[in-house]
């Protein structure tokens, strides 16, 4: 039943608010037996000085002790305490009992003590407690004599209850406070719950329909705080696991054709070859090639998953870049021999720092560039490969062409994997889709990044930023590889 966030929520609420409510009736009985305690006391403190002024008019008459007497026992009965006159204080003495209603009543007959002597010649009203936890209390109001002298006090030495609340006595206020709290509880609770667990809800049924193959599900990220950043990261993680998905179809199909096509022909040509309808050297050229294109795919599929998952080992070391460059250029002639190819230009900044790289793995990135830009463009255009330092300790490389270029619906995606904006042509030229992934492998690799620009009809630029050694500039190259 309480496996629910929602249940729980619930059950936390009412927890709570009982919790509330058990302190806030104690709390008011507490102060309700002080309040209580309180006007008992001020109650009996007025009741002592009435019976002062009554024993001062009978003063003032010079009345005997008998009119006292009854005075204080009457008192006695009514008030339910016991009432003493204390004689006035003087320079003789005084201060001691001189009426007492203990003769005529049965109200504590025990021990008390008299009251302050300088209080009483001061005639100051004052409230003592006979001893520590217990309910008597002794009284004392001043009697004013005559002729401003000092007539002594009434003592009222009487039971105080403190009043201690049980739930019978509360019985109505607790029923009323409950009632009233659990209404607000169940209507706040309601709005609360359902405002937090909206968004849970929501998040656990896009859940359900990605489990489900629905992988466009999203949730509304339309509240703010912490379930605002959690259908905003639940949406992020849902185009991340779409676009994985679509990868992976694509990984599938690719790789299911670019394998599938030289497999076919291998297999025809083999057959030929067995039938005798094809001559042993044209089968064993083709054969051969297509072999070749199955090698190159898992080639890179090999070394993509190498990068991808961190396991290649970058041996870098110090690359001075005008050499560096030269000397691929001058592989790249050297490998196009005899094929129209467009022209190759080097352009490097003086001064630059030495590469911070793998010469190995940078060659590599280079050249699927170059190879991408010699294939788009006419022998007629020009390929340039160019360096100059961005930031300190920064170099960017650019390979510019003035091929074809890439429609722009097609650059944002032109280093996934296997995706190829004209399907055709890559095919027809043995590419299998991966080498701008590669690319970009190598370069985030080395802690730099690549970008791509593009017109088309005007051609493209790729741009790649290496880490350099030092601020320092190394000495001009002294080697010009020429193409």
């Amino acid at each position: 039943m309480f496996d629910s966030f929602r249940s729980r929520l619930v059950l936390s609420n009412l927890l709570i608010t009982l919790m509330g409510l058990i302190v806030m009736v104690a709390v008011f009985a507490n102060l309700l037996e002080n309040h209580t305690r309180d006007v008992k006391l001020e109650v009996r403190k007025a009741q002592a000085a009435d019976i002062s002024r009554q024993v001062e008019r009978l003063y003032r008459t010079h009345a005997s002790t008998i009119p006292l007497q009854t005075l204080v026992d009457t008192s006695s009965r009514i008030l339910g305490a016991r009432v003493i006159i204390v004689s006035p204080v003087t320079k003789q003495g005084g201060g001691v009992p001189v009426v007492d209603s203990a003769k005529k009543t049965l109200y504590f007959h025990g021990s008390w003590s008299l009251p302050d002597r300088q209080e009483i010649q001061r005639e100051l009203a004052s409230v003592h407690q006979l001893s520590r936890n217990s309910n008597l209390y002794e009284f004392t109001s001043p009697i004013h004599g005559t002729s401003g002298r000092n007539g002594g006090a009434v003592v009222l030495i009487v039971q105080v209850t403190q009043v201690t609340p049980g739930l019978g006595d509360l019985a109505n206020v607790i029923a009323v406070g409950l009632a009233t709290a659990v209404v607000i509880w169940i209507l706040i609770g309601i709005f609360f719950t359902v405002t937090i667990t909206r968004p849970l809800v929501r998040v656990i049924d896009a859940t359900h329909r990605m489990a489900g193959g629905d992988y466009g599900a999203r949730v509304q990220a339309s509240e703010g705080g912490e379930m605002g950043r959690l259908a905003t990261s639940f949406n992020s993680m849902a185009e991340q696991i779409q676009r994985s998905n679509q990868v992976l179809k694509d990984f599938v199909a690719n790789v299911s054709h670019d394998l599938r096509t030289p497999l076919t022909i291998v297999s025809g040509f083999s057959q030929a070859l067995l039938d005798r309808a094809a001559e042993p050297d044209d089968a064993g050229t083709v054969i051969h090639e297509e072999a070749e294109k199955m090698e190159r795919l898992v080639g890179d599929l090999l070394q993509l998953t190498r990068l991808e998952s961190g396991l290649m080992h970058l041996d870098r070391r110090p690359i001075e870049p005008g050499a560096f460059l030269d000397g691929i250029v001058a592989r790249v002639t050297h490998a196009t021999a005899g094929r129209r190819i467009p022209e190759l230009q080097v352009s490097v900044d003086e001064g630059l720092p030495a590469l911070d790289a793998d010469p190995v793995q940078l060659e590599r990135a280079l050249q699927n560039l170059i190879g991408n830009a010699i294939d788009y463009t006419p022998p007629s255009g020009t390929i340039t490969l160019a360096a100059r330092e961005v930031e300190r300790r920064w170099v960017e490389i650019t390979v510019s062409d003035t091929g074809s270029g890439i429609a722009r619906d097609d650059l944002p995606r032109v280093f996934e994997r296997f995706y190829r904006s004209d399907r055709s042509r890559e095919r027809a030229h043995g590419h299998s889709g991966l080498g701008l992934a590669i690319v970009r492998e190598i370069v985030e690799a080395h802690g730099g990044q690549v970008s791509v620009e593009s017109e088309q009809g005007r051609g493209t630029t790729f741009r790649l930023t290496v880490p350099a050694m030092s601020a320092r500039p190394v000495p001009p190259r002294h080697e010009v590889f020429a193409g």
